[in-house]
């Protein structure tokens, strides 16, 4: 080979070496700068799930807080917050969290990075609890051997426990468990349970029903007692016992699915198909404010063999809800709801007197100031009233009747992040 030819040789690996090294320090200076990126990206992030994480906790801890953080000092950059009413009706919130951090990229001396969090939150419902007591009776009631509660309970009072029940949802107590036999009782707690927590009955879940149907949904006033009966998507109404019903479609008759008896008393039955709340109120615990269940109240389809049904059905009065003693209801009732007695208690008409009465079947919960009484027992058998058969509707820990009474305490319904806040951050990408 020729002198020329070995220096076209040298020359044209030293121009591929040349354009090889020159793609390797370019590889290497866009490694250098994806590398700084994602580290100041993920900076930013860090420091808004921060602030986040305080402005909800703080949020939590006091729902009434209307305040913000501003330009608070977090690893090396800042945050600032802010709460927001979303819907005065819902009572939805929102707390939104915005991050800024300096750092560099190939180009710029500096670039600002932020991202946002934006939390919603919404007040729980007491329909999701199993059973939920202020208090569990004047007289000391035990939960015995036998006794199930498959869903949340709460008690803002003690936990009274003789022998072995069971409870397999999460069981909070504003008071003390105490147990009648001292160590040889064994209830047990599926999901744990914890003593010290409180959470009062909402005292305005009453009116605020009222208020709700007042707006679209169907008010009855100036009535002593109103007989509703469902016949699926409709409903009839009377006034007197003998009278000729009425009948209305649910749809134009209570759009918002609210149906409330204003200083009056409900007799209630039938099947319902869609998602309705029953309410009422009274002047006094004897006049009015009271349900009087006269015979089944279910559901068109069955939640616990078709899980997904729609049908959904919230009872809440502002003193009892009675189990009628009549003849509808000698051999046991069913009971898709969820019930709510702001004043007073769930329980059987006359429970002490007769002779059993087979079942009361549940399909939902119960929420009441004072634990009621639906029979008596002799030997651990039945005597007179009902025997008990009571299943939690899972659907409500996530769903509720329309504007069932709110707990006070919000849940997250929804969590929003964005790292895109600038027009330099989308031309990075």
């Amino acid at each position: 080979m020729g002198g020329r030819a070995v220096l076209l040789v040298v020359m044209g690996f030293s121009m591929a070496f040349l354009v090889i090294g020159n793609n390797f320090n370019r590889m290497s200076l866009s490694a250098m700068d994806n590398m700084t990126y994602y580290a100041s990206r993920q900076v930013s992030h860090s420091i808004c799930v921060t602030g986040s994480n305080i402005a909800c906790n703080k949020f939590y801890l006091n729902p009434a807080w209307t305040g913000a953080y501003t330009n608070v000092p977090c690893q090396g950059g800042t945050f600032s917050c802010t709460v927001t009413n979303i819907d005065t009706v819902k009572l939805i919130k929102s707390v939104t969290t915005i991050s800024t951090y300096s750092g560099y990229y190939t180009g710029y001396s500096s670039i600002v990075y932020h991202d946002t969090i934006i939390v919603f939150f919404q007040p729980g419902r007491f329909s999701r609890y199993s059973y939920y007591s202020v208090s569990e009776g004047a007289t000391t009631i035990y939960w015995v051997t036998g006794d199930t509660v498959k869903g949340p309970f709460h008690t803002e009072d003690n936990l009274n426990v003789n022998g072995n029940p069971y409870f397999y949802g999460y069981v909070t107590i504003k008071g003390n468990l105490v147990k009648a036999n001292g160590s040889s009782d064994h209830p047990t707690f599926a999901s744990g349970y914890i003593t010290g927590y409180t959470l009062p009955i909402n005292g305005s879940g009453v009116s605020n029903v009222q208020t709700f149907a007042q707006t679209n949904g169907k008010v009855f006033s100036g009535h002593d007692t109103v007989y509703l009966t469902f016949a699926n998507s409709n409903l009839s109404y009377r006034y007197t016992w003998n009278a000729k019903d009425t009948t209305k479609a649910l749809s134009t008759l209570a759009p918002n699915g609210d149906i409330f008896v204003q200083n009056g008393t409900i007799r209630l039955k039938g099947t319902v198909q869609g998602q309705y709340t029953v309410g009422c109120s009274g002047t006094s615990t004897t006049v009015g404010g009271s349900v009087y269940l006269d015979s089944d109240i279910v559901y068109k389809t069955n939640p616990v063999t078709s899980p997904s049904s729609t049908d959904i059905l919230g009872i809440v009065a502002q003193n009892n809800v009675w189990v009628t003693n009549n003849t509808a209801n000698s051999n046991s009732i069913n009971i898709n709801a969820s019930m709510y007695c702001q004043n007073g208690s769930f329980g059987a008409q006359n429970y002490n007197t007769g002779s059993n009465r087979g079942y009361i079947n549940i399909i939902g919960g119960i929420i009441q100031n004072v634990r009621g009484a639906v029979g008596t027992t002799s030997g651990g058998h039945i005597v007179t009233g009902y025997n008990k058969n009571y299943s939690y509707d899972t659907r409500f820990m996530f769903s509720a009747p329309p504007n069932f009474p709110n707990t006070g305490a919000y849940n997250v319904i929804s969590w929003y992040e964005s790292g895109l806040n600038s027009a330099t951050d989308r031309n990075l990408y």
